[in-house]
């Protein structure tokens, strides 16, 4: 997959466009996904992935949304759905002015190509937010290209929504959230240095330090794998601020303890992906107190995951 985040020079042709701020790629958002890899191999045209950054809330209002994906996990999502291309927009105070019929001429035509282009029945774009559904329609004929609109989906009569999973998430639900995805809420980092007490305590850990806007679970311990150079492992994430090591400690740090690992992996990038909520972020009294907490907590993910 190529990711593209200057369309100055990018002139593509034949493409199945999506619109979309994906923001937690959801199972609505893979109705989108697969729609255009349906048309793709009927007629071998090209996918983009079309999205803006940073989040337009970002920009536009005080009121930040969190993010269930960072721009470089949806870069990984829409790689493993098979996107040949990740088209990252530059959202600004200058390009939400752009008229609809600019961004339909000079990007969706001009530089991707768009032979057909997916959208969502709610999306809009352009200034004013013009740019719709029906607008798309109304003048694919004239512009050349198809519209497949998609309808929300819905899970139990609610529609599936990026606000209905930050919630779940929030509130330490990743089993809904996940269901809602369709894939595991996962969180993305650098394992950096810590003090170092796990490993001395029989438990050592990777810490991450999330990006700044990402949206993160309540703070506790969880069931997770974690991705190490491409392989996976079973593990046991703490997110929080430790606050047996450190009680002034007030950074939000994610620690994963890799089940039957030891290795060092300072300076790797590894994918923590949760699958259940165990219990909160204790303060134990003594390092012994949280050896025998840590024993029961892999109990669990040795009965979770069924290791042998």
């Amino acid at each position: 997959m190529k990711v593209i985040k200057e369309l100055t020079n990018a002139s593509l042709k034949d493409c199945v466009v999506i619109l979309g701020n994906f923001d937690g790629i959801h199972k609505g958002h893979l109705l989108l996904i697969d729609k255009a890899k349906e048309i793709s191999r009927a007629k071998g045209w090209e996918t983009v992935l079309f999205t803006f950054f940073p989040h337009p809330t970002h920009v536009l209002t005080k009121n930040e949304v969190k993010l269930i994906n960072t721009d470089e996990e949806k870069q990984y999502i829409a790689e493993t759905e098979g996107m040949d291309y990740y088209v990252q927009f530059p959202f600004t105070e200058e390009t939400a002015l752009i008229e609809a019929e600019t961004f339909i001429e000079d990007i969706l035509i001009g530089h991707l190509g768009a032979k057909a282009v997916i959208i969502g029945t709610d999306y809009s774009f352009g200034k004013d937010r013009r740019g719709d559904v029906q607008m798309l329609i109304d003048n694919q004929d004239t512009y050349g290209f198809e519209v497949h609109a998609i309808e929300k989906l819905r899970q139990d009569g609610t529609i599936i929504s990026s606000t209905w999973i930050r919630d779940a998430i929030s509130q330490a639900d990743v089993e809904t959230a996940n269901m809602l995805m369709g894939r595991e809420y996962f969180i993305t980092g650098t394992v950096i240095k810590g003090r170092q007490l796990g490993r001395s305590i029989g438990f050592p850990t990777a810490n991450i330090k999330p990006e700044q806007h990402k949206q993160l679970p309540q703070n506790g311990v969880y069931i997770t794998k974690v991705e190490v150079k491409g392989k996976t492992y079973y593990g046991l994430t703490n997110v929080g601020t430790k606050p047996t090591i450190d009680i002034n400690l007030t950074e939000v740090l994610v620690e994963s303890y890799i089940y039957d690992f030891d290795e060092d992996i300072y300076g790797e990038t590894i994918i923590v992906k949760f699958f259940k909520y165990i219990r909160t972020e204790d303060v134990f009294e003594t390092i012994e107190d949280l050896i025998i907490q840590m024993k029961k907590d892999e109990e669990e993910l040795v009965k979770f995951f069924k290791i042998k």
